[in-house]
Protein backbone atom coordinates (compact mmCIF):
# COMPACT_ATOMS: atom_id res chain seq x y z
CA UNK A 1 0.00 0.00 0.00
CA UNK A 2 3.10 2.32 1.03
CA UNK A 3 4.52 1.70 -2.59
CA UNK A 4 1.08 2.69 -4.08
CA UNK A 5 1.00 5.78 -2.49
CA UNK A 6 4.48 7.17 -3.30
CA UNK A 7 3.72 5.99 -6.69
CA UNK A 8 0.47 8.31 -6.60
CA UNK A 9 2.14 11.42 -5.20
CA UNK A 10 5.46 11.06 -7.72
CA UNK A 11 3.26 10.93 -10.63
CA UNK A 12 0.85 14.02 -9.24
CA UNK A 13 0.34 16.69 -11.87
CA UNK A 14 -0.89 20.70 -11.57
CA UNK A 15 -4.32 20.41 -13.51
CA UNK A 16 -7.05 23.37 -14.01
CA UNK A 17 -10.08 22.76 -12.08
CA UNK A 18 -13.16 22.30 -14.48
CA UNK A 19 -16.38 24.32 -13.14
CA UNK A 20 -16.81 27.62 -11.26
CA UNK A 21 -16.47 31.01 -11.66
CA UNK A 22 -13.34 31.98 -13.31
CA UNK A 23 -10.29 32.71 -10.84
CA UNK A 24 -9.05 36.58 -11.64
CA UNK A 25 -7.14 37.09 -8.72
CA UNK A 26 -3.59 37.10 -8.64
CA UNK A 27 -1.29 35.17 -6.58
CA UNK A 28 -0.45 36.13 -3.13
CA UNK A 29 2.93 35.74 -1.18
CA UNK A 30 2.12 34.08 1.96
CA UNK A 31 5.66 33.26 3.49
CA UNK A 32 8.97 34.94 2.76
CA UNK A 33 11.83 32.95 3.72
CA UNK A 34 14.02 35.26 4.85
CA UNK A 35 11.18 37.54 6.18
CA UNK A 36 10.68 40.32 3.91
CA UNK A 37 12.59 43.39 4.90
CA UNK A 38 15.08 41.26 6.92
CA UNK A 39 18.54 42.73 8.15
CA UNK A 40 21.71 41.05 8.55
CA UNK A 41 20.95 38.68 5.73
CA UNK A 42 23.73 36.38 4.87
CA UNK A 43 22.80 33.43 3.14
CA UNK A 44 23.03 32.45 -0.77
CA UNK A 45 19.40 32.19 -1.35
CA UNK A 46 15.85 33.02 -0.29
CA UNK A 47 12.27 31.65 -1.33
CA UNK A 48 9.04 32.92 -1.47
CA UNK A 49 5.53 30.98 -1.07
CA UNK A 50 2.40 31.50 -2.75
CA UNK A 51 -1.41 30.87 -1.84
CA UNK A 52 -1.56 28.92 -5.23
CA UNK A 53 0.57 27.28 -8.51
CA UNK A 54 2.68 29.51 -9.88
CA UNK A 55 4.67 29.69 -12.80
CA UNK A 56 7.50 32.93 -14.11
CA UNK A 57 7.02 34.28 -17.34
CA UNK A 58 10.38 35.77 -18.88
CA UNK A 59 11.72 36.46 -15.58
CA UNK A 60 15.15 36.58 -16.84
CA UNK A 61 13.93 40.05 -18.74
CA UNK A 62 11.67 41.41 -16.31
CA UNK A 63 13.37 40.98 -13.05
CA UNK A 64 15.31 44.14 -12.02
CA UNK A 65 17.80 43.53 -8.96
CA UNK A 66 18.70 46.97 -7.40
CA UNK A 67 22.17 47.62 -6.65
CA UNK A 68 23.02 44.92 -9.51
CA UNK A 69 24.80 41.86 -7.84
CA UNK A 70 28.02 41.08 -9.69
CA UNK A 71 26.71 37.43 -10.41
CA UNK A 72 23.16 37.24 -11.81
CA UNK A 73 21.53 34.90 -9.78
CA UNK A 74 19.38 31.56 -10.46
CA UNK A 75 15.37 32.15 -10.41
CA UNK A 76 13.39 29.33 -10.53
CA UNK A 77 9.17 28.45 -9.60
CA UNK A 78 7.74 25.25 -8.58
CA UNK A 79 4.60 24.37 -7.20
CA UNK A 80 4.00 27.28 -5.18
CA UNK A 81 7.36 28.21 -4.66
CA UNK A 82 10.33 30.79 -6.09
CA UNK A 83 13.49 30.09 -5.28
CA UNK A 84 16.45 32.16 -6.35
CA UNK A 85 20.03 31.01 -5.77
CA UNK A 86 23.76 31.48 -6.09
CA UNK A 87 23.44 35.43 -3.66
CA UNK A 88 27.09 34.79 -2.91
CA UNK A 89 28.71 38.04 -4.85
CA UNK A 90 26.64 41.03 -2.45
CA UNK A 91 27.87 44.01 -1.16
CA UNK A 92 28.60 44.26 2.58
CA UNK A 93 25.35 47.06 4.52
CA UNK A 94 23.64 47.26 1.64
CA UNK A 95 19.85 46.34 0.90
CA UNK A 96 19.30 44.84 -2.19
CA UNK A 97 15.68 45.15 -4.08
CA UNK A 98 14.46 42.33 -6.17
CA UNK A 99 11.49 43.82 -8.70
CA UNK A 100 9.38 40.98 -10.26
CA UNK A 101 7.37 43.24 -12.36
CA UNK A 102 4.81 41.65 -13.77
CA UNK A 103 6.73 38.24 -14.52
CA UNK A 104 4.85 36.36 -11.66
CA UNK A 105 1.35 34.53 -12.92
CA UNK A 106 -1.09 31.89 -11.51
CA UNK A 107 -1.29 28.55 -13.29
CA UNK A 108 -4.44 28.06 -13.81
CA UNK A 109 -5.62 31.28 -15.44
CA UNK A 110 -2.45 33.54 -15.84
CA UNK A 111 -3.22 36.48 -13.48
CA UNK A 112 -0.21 38.56 -13.32
CA UNK A 113 1.63 39.98 -9.71
CA UNK A 114 2.20 43.47 -10.81
CA UNK A 115 4.65 45.24 -8.92
CA UNK A 116 6.17 42.80 -6.74
CA UNK A 117 8.87 43.21 -4.51
CA UNK A 118 11.17 41.46 -2.43
CA UNK A 119 13.92 43.46 -0.41
CA UNK A 120 16.10 42.42 2.37
CA UNK A 121 19.55 44.00 3.84
CA UNK A 122 22.92 42.81 4.31
CA UNK A 123 23.94 45.32 7.25
CA UNK A 124 21.79 45.83 10.42
CA UNK A 125 19.28 48.12 8.82
CA UNK A 126 17.18 48.43 5.57
CA UNK A 127 16.69 51.13 3.48
CA UNK A 128 13.20 52.72 4.00
CA UNK A 129 13.21 55.88 1.90
CA UNK A 130 11.12 56.15 -1.71
CA UNK A 131 10.92 57.92 -4.85
CA UNK A 132 7.98 57.95 -7.19
CA UNK A 133 6.81 60.22 -10.30
CA UNK A 134 6.29 60.03 -14.39
CA UNK A 135 8.13 59.86 -17.41
CA UNK A 136 6.15 62.04 -20.08
CA UNK A 137 6.88 62.29 -23.43
CA UNK A 138 8.85 65.90 -23.85
CA UNK A 139 6.51 67.10 -26.76
CA UNK A 140 3.31 64.97 -26.65
CA UNK A 141 3.47 64.76 -22.61
CA UNK A 142 1.69 61.65 -22.99
CA UNK A 143 3.27 58.77 -20.86
CA UNK A 144 5.89 57.30 -21.63
CA UNK A 145 5.64 53.20 -20.63
CA UNK A 146 8.60 50.64 -20.60
CA UNK A 147 11.23 52.31 -20.05
CA UNK A 148 14.61 52.36 -17.79
CA UNK A 149 14.20 54.66 -14.87
CA UNK A 150 17.93 54.81 -13.04
CA UNK A 151 19.47 55.73 -10.06
CA UNK A 152 23.08 57.16 -10.12
CA UNK A 153 25.13 57.65 -6.95
CA UNK A 154 27.19 60.04 -8.62
CA UNK A 155 25.14 62.94 -9.87
CA UNK A 156 27.62 64.77 -12.55
CA UNK A 157 26.01 63.74 -15.59
CA UNK A 158 29.09 63.29 -17.61
CA UNK A 159 29.97 60.67 -15.14
CA UNK A 160 26.88 58.30 -15.90
CA UNK A 161 27.79 56.75 -19.41
CA UNK A 162 28.43 53.42 -19.92
CA UNK A 163 28.30 52.87 -15.88
CA UNK A 164 25.68 50.96 -14.02
CA UNK A 165 22.90 52.90 -11.68
CA UNK A 166 22.57 51.71 -8.12
CA UNK A 167 18.52 51.27 -8.46
CA UNK A 168 16.86 50.67 -11.56
CA UNK A 169 13.18 50.19 -12.36
CA UNK A 170 10.78 50.27 -15.50
CA UNK A 171 7.73 52.65 -16.41
CA UNK A 172 4.37 51.25 -16.34
CA UNK A 173 1.86 51.69 -19.12
CA UNK A 174 1.19 54.95 -18.23
CA UNK A 175 4.56 56.45 -18.02
CA UNK A 176 4.76 55.54 -13.40
CA UNK A 177 7.52 54.44 -11.78
CA UNK A 178 8.56 53.88 -8.28
CA UNK A 179 11.35 53.29 -6.42
CA UNK A 180 11.55 51.93 -2.64
CA UNK A 181 13.72 50.51 -0.18
CA UNK A 182 15.94 53.80 -1.22
CA UNK A 183 19.07 54.88 1.13
CA UNK A 184 19.21 58.28 2.41
CA UNK A 185 21.70 60.24 -0.73
CA UNK A 186 20.96 62.50 -3.53
CA UNK A 187 20.93 60.58 -7.08
CA UNK A 188 20.94 61.72 -11.07
CA UNK A 189 18.00 59.71 -12.11
CA UNK A 190 18.20 59.00 -16.04
CA UNK A 191 15.57 57.16 -18.20
CA UNK A 192 16.61 55.34 -20.74
CA UNK A 193 15.40 53.44 -23.63
CA UNK A 194 18.37 50.56 -23.59
CA UNK A 195 18.72 49.47 -27.08
CA UNK A 196 20.99 46.17 -26.30
CA UNK A 197 19.04 45.67 -22.92
CA UNK A 198 22.24 46.07 -20.93
CA UNK A 199 20.58 48.04 -18.10
CA UNK A 200 23.42 50.88 -18.81
CA UNK A 201 23.53 53.68 -21.02
CA UNK A 202 26.44 52.84 -23.70
CA UNK A 203 25.17 53.38 -27.17
CA UNK A 204 24.81 57.20 -28.80
CA UNK A 205 22.27 55.74 -30.38
CA UNK A 206 19.84 55.33 -27.45
CA UNK A 207 17.10 57.93 -26.40
CA UNK A 208 17.22 59.35 -22.64
CA UNK A 209 15.94 61.47 -20.44
CA UNK A 210 17.52 62.98 -16.91
CA UNK A 211 16.55 65.10 -13.90
CA UNK A 212 17.92 68.83 -14.27
CA UNK A 213 19.95 68.48 -10.59
CA UNK A 214 19.71 65.98 -8.14
CA UNK A 215 17.19 64.12 -6.40
CA UNK A 216 16.33 63.57 -2.90
CA UNK A 217 14.24 60.42 -1.77
CA UNK A 218 12.12 60.84 0.75
CA UNK A 219 9.48 59.15 3.80
CA UNK A 220 6.76 57.36 2.88
CA UNK A 221 3.69 59.38 4.27
CA UNK A 222 0.29 60.66 3.66
CA UNK A 223 2.02 63.65 1.21
CA UNK A 224 4.24 61.07 -0.54
CA UNK A 225 0.74 60.38 -3.38
CA UNK A 226 1.09 64.49 -3.81
CA UNK A 227 5.02 64.20 -4.19
CA UNK A 228 4.65 61.66 -6.84
CA UNK A 229 2.68 63.84 -8.70
CA UNK A 230 4.76 66.59 -9.00
CA UNK A 231 7.98 64.28 -9.71
CA UNK A 232 8.05 64.55 -13.72
CA UNK A 233 10.72 63.70 -15.99
CA UNK A 234 10.61 64.36 -19.79
CA UNK A 235 11.92 61.79 -22.14
CA UNK A 236 12.48 62.17 -25.75
CA UNK A 237 13.52 59.83 -28.47
CA UNK A 238 16.94 61.16 -30.17
CA UNK A 239 16.94 62.69 -33.51
CA UNK A 240 18.98 60.61 -35.68
CA UNK A 241 20.58 63.22 -37.75
CA UNK A 242 22.55 61.27 -39.96
CA UNK A 243 22.10 61.24 -43.85
CA UNK A 244 20.32 58.44 -45.42
CA UNK A 245 18.15 57.49 -48.60
CA UNK A 246 14.79 56.80 -47.72
CA UNK A 247 13.37 55.75 -51.02
CA UNK A 248 13.83 56.31 -54.68
CA UNK A 249 11.14 55.80 -57.51
CA UNK A 250 10.13 56.47 -61.13
CA UNK A 251 6.68 58.71 -60.93
CA UNK A 252 6.44 58.29 -64.25
CA UNK A 253 8.51 57.45 -67.51
CA UNK A 254 9.96 61.40 -66.94
CA UNK A 255 10.10 61.61 -63.22
CA UNK A 256 12.62 60.18 -60.84
CA UNK A 257 12.42 61.07 -56.99
CA UNK A 258 14.66 60.74 -54.31
CA UNK A 259 13.46 60.79 -50.53
CA UNK A 260 16.03 62.11 -48.01
CA UNK A 261 16.05 61.02 -44.35
CA UNK A 262 17.82 64.95 -43.66
CA UNK A 263 17.51 67.70 -45.47
CA UNK A 264 20.49 68.19 -48.59
CA UNK A 265 23.12 70.87 -47.29
CA UNK A 266 24.07 73.59 -49.83
CA UNK A 267 26.67 72.14 -51.51
CA UNK A 268 25.09 68.85 -52.65
CA UNK A 269 25.99 67.47 -55.88
CA UNK A 270 24.20 65.37 -58.29
CA UNK A 271 26.48 63.36 -60.99
CA UNK A 272 24.11 61.48 -63.83
CA UNK A 273 25.92 58.96 -65.87
CA UNK A 274 25.55 60.18 -69.41
CA UNK A 275 25.38 56.85 -70.71
CA UNK A 276 21.80 56.35 -69.32
CA UNK A 277 20.31 59.20 -70.16
CA UNK A 278 18.96 60.65 -73.71
CA UNK A 279 18.62 64.50 -73.90
CA UNK A 280 18.63 66.78 -71.37
CA UNK A 281 17.60 66.81 -67.48
CA UNK A 282 16.68 69.19 -64.93
CA UNK A 283 16.68 68.81 -60.92
CA UNK A 284 13.90 70.85 -58.61
CA UNK A 285 14.44 70.42 -54.71
CA UNK A 286 11.48 70.46 -52.17
CA UNK A 287 11.13 73.48 -50.05
CA UNK A 288 12.27 71.52 -47.06
CA UNK A 289 15.04 70.45 -48.99
CA UNK A 290 14.78 66.48 -48.04
CA UNK A 291 13.41 65.49 -51.48
CA UNK A 292 14.81 65.76 -54.68
CA UNK A 293 13.43 65.79 -58.11
CA UNK A 294 15.02 64.35 -61.82
CA UNK A 295 12.88 65.68 -65.00
CA UNK A 296 13.88 63.98 -67.95
CA UNK A 297 13.35 67.03 -71.03
CA UNK A 298 12.18 64.49 -73.44
CA UNK A 299 9.28 62.56 -74.75
CA UNK A 300 11.17 58.99 -74.38
CA UNK A 301 11.88 59.36 -70.58
CA UNK A 302 14.14 57.63 -68.29
CA UNK A 303 15.55 53.80 -69.23
CA UNK A 304 17.62 53.77 -66.70
CA UNK A 305 18.57 55.58 -63.96
CA UNK A 306 22.68 55.82 -62.79
CA UNK A 307 23.28 57.97 -60.73
CA UNK A 308 25.63 59.23 -57.71
CA UNK A 309 24.74 62.28 -55.24
CA UNK A 310 27.13 63.55 -52.52
CA UNK A 311 26.07 65.53 -49.41
CA UNK A 312 28.73 66.29 -47.22
CA UNK A 313 30.63 62.82 -46.19
CA UNK A 314 27.43 61.06 -47.41
CA UNK A 315 27.37 59.46 -50.74
CA UNK A 316 25.05 57.14 -52.47
CA UNK A 317 24.64 55.03 -55.78
CA UNK A 318 21.39 54.60 -57.25
CA UNK A 319 21.15 52.60 -60.31
CA UNK A 320 17.62 51.28 -61.65
CA UNK A 321 15.79 50.35 -64.34
CA UNK A 322 12.46 52.16 -65.54
CA UNK A 323 10.27 48.63 -66.13
CA UNK A 324 7.13 50.74 -66.90
CA UNK A 325 8.80 52.53 -69.87
CA UNK A 326 10.08 49.09 -71.48
CA UNK A 327 6.38 47.99 -70.87
CA UNK A 328 4.92 50.97 -72.49
CA UNK A 329 3.57 50.33 -76.00
CA UNK A 330 2.36 54.25 -76.25
CA UNK A 331 3.60 55.82 -79.92
CA UNK A 332 2.29 59.18 -78.28
CA UNK A 333 3.73 60.55 -74.96
CA UNK A 334 1.54 61.94 -72.45
CA UNK A 335 1.20 62.69 -68.70
CA UNK A 336 -1.60 62.39 -66.28
CA UNK A 337 -2.72 65.05 -63.79
CA UNK A 338 -3.09 64.09 -60.14
CA UNK A 339 -6.18 65.62 -58.29
CA UNK A 340 -4.13 66.61 -54.75
CA UNK A 341 -7.28 67.84 -53.07
CA UNK A 342 -10.09 66.15 -51.29
CA UNK A 343 -13.79 65.84 -52.31
CA UNK A 344 -14.43 68.89 -50.63
CA UNK A 345 -11.71 71.76 -51.43
CA UNK A 346 -10.79 74.31 -48.62
CA UNK A 347 -12.05 77.93 -49.69
CA UNK A 348 -8.99 79.40 -48.79
CA UNK A 349 -6.38 77.17 -49.85
CA UNK A 350 -7.86 76.40 -53.76
CA UNK A 351 -4.82 73.85 -55.35
CA UNK A 352 -6.62 71.09 -56.70
CA UNK A 353 -4.39 68.94 -60.04
CA UNK A 354 -0.83 68.95 -59.85
CA UNK A 355 1.33 67.50 -62.65
CA UNK A 356 4.37 65.00 -61.91
CA UNK A 357 6.93 67.62 -63.63
CA UNK A 358 7.15 71.38 -64.52
CA UNK A 359 4.85 72.84 -67.51
CA UNK A 360 5.36 74.97 -70.19
CA UNK A 361 2.62 77.61 -68.75
CA UNK A 362 0.88 78.86 -65.79
CA UNK A 363 -2.11 78.76 -66.77
CA UNK A 364 -4.20 75.36 -67.11
CA UNK A 365 -7.64 76.17 -69.68
CA UNK A 366 -10.83 74.03 -68.28
CA UNK A 367 -14.25 73.50 -67.83
CA UNK A 368 -15.88 74.21 -64.80
CA UNK A 369 -19.55 71.85 -64.60
CA UNK A 370 -22.00 72.57 -62.02
CA UNK A 371 -25.71 71.63 -62.28
CA UNK A 372 -26.98 74.44 -64.08
CA UNK A 373 -23.75 76.07 -66.05
CA UNK A 374 -21.04 75.28 -67.84
CA UNK A 375 -18.34 77.74 -67.63
CA UNK A 376 -14.80 77.81 -68.90
CA UNK A 377 -11.65 79.10 -66.19
CA UNK A 378 -8.09 78.88 -65.90
CA UNK A 379 -5.88 77.30 -63.28
CA UNK A 380 -3.62 79.21 -61.93
CA UNK A 381 -0.20 77.92 -60.70
CA UNK A 382 1.04 78.30 -57.61
CA UNK A 383 3.58 75.87 -57.21
CA UNK A 384 5.70 74.67 -59.86
CA UNK A 385 3.46 71.67 -60.58
CA UNK A 386 0.59 73.03 -58.80
CA UNK A 387 -2.62 74.62 -59.57
CA UNK A 388 -5.49 75.83 -58.06
CA UNK A 389 -9.00 77.37 -58.82
CA UNK A 390 -9.71 80.82 -59.83
CA UNK A 391 -11.08 82.81 -56.68
CA UNK A 392 -14.29 84.10 -58.47
CA UNK A 393 -15.85 80.63 -58.40
CA UNK A 394 -19.43 80.35 -56.37
CA UNK A 395 -18.69 78.78 -52.75
CA UNK A 396 -20.98 76.12 -51.43
CA UNK A 397 -21.02 74.51 -55.07
CA UNK A 398 -21.02 71.05 -55.95
CA UNK A 399 -18.80 71.01 -59.18
CA UNK A 400 -17.24 68.88 -62.25
CA UNK A 401 -14.10 69.91 -63.61
CA UNK A 402 -13.13 69.06 -66.40
CA UNK A 403 -9.38 69.50 -68.56
CA UNK A 404 -9.23 68.60 -72.38
CA UNK A 405 -6.52 66.14 -73.76
CA UNK A 406 -3.56 67.91 -74.74
CA UNK A 407 -4.60 70.96 -73.42
CA UNK A 408 -0.83 71.57 -72.49
CA UNK A 409 2.18 70.58 -72.43
CA UNK A 410 4.98 70.07 -70.05
CA UNK A 411 9.39 70.79 -70.60
CA UNK A 412 9.65 67.05 -71.69
CA UNK A 413 7.48 67.90 -74.49
CA UNK A 414 4.44 65.77 -73.56
CA UNK A 415 0.66 66.58 -73.38
CA UNK A 416 -1.37 65.92 -71.03
CA UNK A 417 -4.46 63.25 -71.11
CA UNK A 418 -8.05 64.19 -70.44
CA UNK A 419 -8.75 64.78 -66.89
CA UNK A 420 -11.88 64.97 -64.87
CA UNK A 421 -13.24 64.72 -61.41
CA UNK A 422 -16.40 66.32 -59.25
CA UNK A 423 -15.22 68.26 -56.25
CA UNK A 424 -17.54 70.34 -53.25
CA UNK A 425 -16.34 74.25 -53.26
CA UNK A 426 -16.92 74.74 -49.47
CA UNK A 427 -17.80 78.01 -47.83
CA UNK A 428 -16.61 80.77 -46.07
CA UNK A 429 -18.68 80.14 -43.48
CA UNK A 430 -17.82 76.44 -43.07
CA UNK A 431 -14.72 77.87 -40.91
CA UNK A 432 -14.40 79.24 -37.11
CA UNK A 433 -11.46 81.45 -35.70
CA UNK A 434 -9.41 80.98 -32.63
CA UNK A 435 -8.38 83.95 -30.15
CA UNK A 436 -6.36 83.20 -27.59
CA UNK A 437 -4.67 85.77 -24.59
CA UNK A 438 -2.06 84.29 -23.15
CA UNK A 439 0.42 85.08 -20.50
CA UNK A 440 2.92 83.30 -18.60
CA UNK A 441 6.43 84.21 -16.03
CA UNK A 442 8.58 84.40 -19.67
CA UNK A 443 6.40 86.06 -22.43
CA UNK A 444 8.20 89.13 -22.68
CA UNK A 445 11.78 87.72 -23.10
CA UNK A 446 11.05 84.40 -25.15
CA UNK A 447 8.75 83.41 -28.40
CA UNK A 448 6.42 80.87 -27.88
CA UNK A 449 5.29 78.14 -30.78
CA UNK A 450 1.83 77.75 -30.45
CA UNK A 451 0.23 74.52 -31.78
CA UNK A 452 -3.48 73.46 -32.39
CA UNK A 453 -4.41 69.76 -33.26
CA UNK A 454 -6.43 66.98 -34.04
CA UNK A 455 -7.52 64.79 -31.07
CA UNK A 456 -4.72 62.22 -31.70
CA UNK A 457 -1.99 65.16 -31.35
CA UNK A 458 -1.56 65.69 -35.56
CA UNK A 459 -0.98 69.51 -35.86
CA UNK A 460 -3.42 71.63 -37.66
CA UNK A 461 -1.89 74.90 -37.65
CA UNK A 462 1.39 76.43 -36.00
CA UNK A 463 1.57 80.16 -35.07
CA UNK A 464 4.78 81.92 -33.76
CA UNK A 465 4.46 84.80 -31.37
CA UNK A 466 7.69 87.18 -31.08
CA UNK A 467 8.60 88.62 -27.29
CA UNK A 468 6.51 91.12 -25.77
CA UNK A 469 3.39 89.33 -27.62
CA UNK A 470 0.35 88.01 -25.46
CA UNK A 471 -2.06 87.30 -28.34
CA UNK A 472 -2.32 84.45 -31.24
CA UNK A 473 -5.14 83.99 -33.76
CA UNK A 474 -5.88 80.46 -35.88
CA UNK A 475 -8.00 81.56 -38.84
CA UNK A 476 -9.97 79.81 -41.24
CA UNK A 477 -9.94 76.34 -39.11
CA UNK A 478 -13.35 73.94 -39.87
CA UNK A 479 -15.76 72.79 -37.50
CA UNK A 480 -14.75 70.33 -35.28
CA UNK A 481 -13.00 69.47 -31.31
CA UNK A 482 -9.19 70.58 -31.34
CA UNK A 483 -6.60 70.89 -28.35
CA UNK A 484 -3.87 73.43 -27.91
CA UNK A 485 -0.26 73.09 -26.83
CA UNK A 486 2.87 75.61 -26.31
CA UNK A 487 6.29 75.54 -26.91
CA UNK A 488 8.38 78.04 -25.17
CA UNK A 489 11.07 78.92 -28.21
CA UNK A 490 14.06 79.74 -25.93
CA UNK A 491 16.68 79.73 -28.68
CA UNK A 492 13.59 81.41 -31.36
CA UNK A 493 14.74 78.74 -34.08
CA UNK A 494 10.96 78.67 -34.80
CA UNK A 495 11.18 75.27 -33.88
CA UNK A 496 11.18 72.84 -30.73
CA UNK A 497 14.22 71.14 -29.43
CA UNK A 498 14.11 68.10 -27.55
CA UNK A 499 16.97 67.16 -25.16
CA UNK A 500 20.51 67.06 -25.77
CA UNK A 501 22.35 64.82 -22.77
CA UNK A 502 25.45 65.61 -24.27
CA UNK A 503 25.52 69.73 -23.45
CA UNK A 504 22.71 68.84 -20.24
CA UNK A 505 19.95 70.86 -22.13
CA UNK A 506 16.16 69.84 -21.52
CA UNK A 507 13.96 69.68 -24.04
CA UNK A 508 12.44 72.76 -24.35
CA UNK A 509 9.05 73.48 -22.10
CA UNK A 510 5.66 72.49 -23.51
CA UNK A 511 2.52 73.13 -22.13
CA UNK A 512 -1.10 71.92 -22.98
CA UNK A 513 -4.44 74.05 -22.72
CA UNK A 514 -6.60 72.20 -20.33
CA UNK A 515 -9.68 72.60 -22.34
CA UNK A 516 -10.61 70.52 -25.41
CA UNK A 517 -11.32 73.26 -28.12
CA UNK A 518 -14.75 73.30 -29.73
CA UNK A 519 -14.57 75.28 -32.87
CA UNK A 520 -18.14 75.98 -34.63
CA UNK A 521 -19.29 77.51 -38.38
CA UNK A 522 -18.67 81.03 -38.40
CA UNK A 523 -17.64 81.29 -34.39
CA UNK A 524 -14.99 83.41 -33.08
CA UNK A 525 -13.80 81.57 -30.24
CA UNK A 526 -11.67 83.44 -27.56
CA UNK A 527 -9.75 82.10 -24.71
CA UNK A 528 -7.71 83.03 -21.74
CA UNK A 529 -4.48 81.09 -20.90
CA UNK A 530 -2.26 81.55 -17.89
CA UNK A 531 0.61 79.22 -19.26
CA UNK A 532 2.23 77.67 -16.71
CA UNK A 533 5.64 75.74 -17.12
Amino acid sequence: MSAFCMLVVSCAKIVTPSGGEIDRIPPKAVRFTPAQNSTHFDKTEFRIDFDEYIVLDNVREKLIISPTPKVKPEVTAKLKTIYVKGLDSLEENTTYIFDFADAICDFNEGNRLSGFKYAFSTGATTDSLIFEGRVSDAFSLKGVANKYVILFADTNLNNIYATDGQYITKTDSNGWFAFSNLSKRAFRLLILEDKNQNRRFDLPTESVGFSSSAIMPYVLDSTSSETKKQNTFYYSDLVDTTQKLLSSAFWDNNVFSLAFAMPLGEDFAIELNPKSLDGATETQLSADKDTLWIYCLNKKGFDTIDLKIIDGNFVEYVETINASARSNKQTEAQFCFTFCAKDSVNYYDRSIICSSMPLKTTKIPAKLISSSDTISIELSQTDRCLFALPNEIEEGMRYTIRIDSAAVGDLAGRSNQAFERTFYLMRRSDYGNLIVNFTDSTFASTAHIFYLTNPKGEIIQQQITQPFENKVIFNHIKEGIYRLKCCSDANSDGKWNSSDWQTGTQAEKVSAFDKLINIKKSWDLEEQWQILW
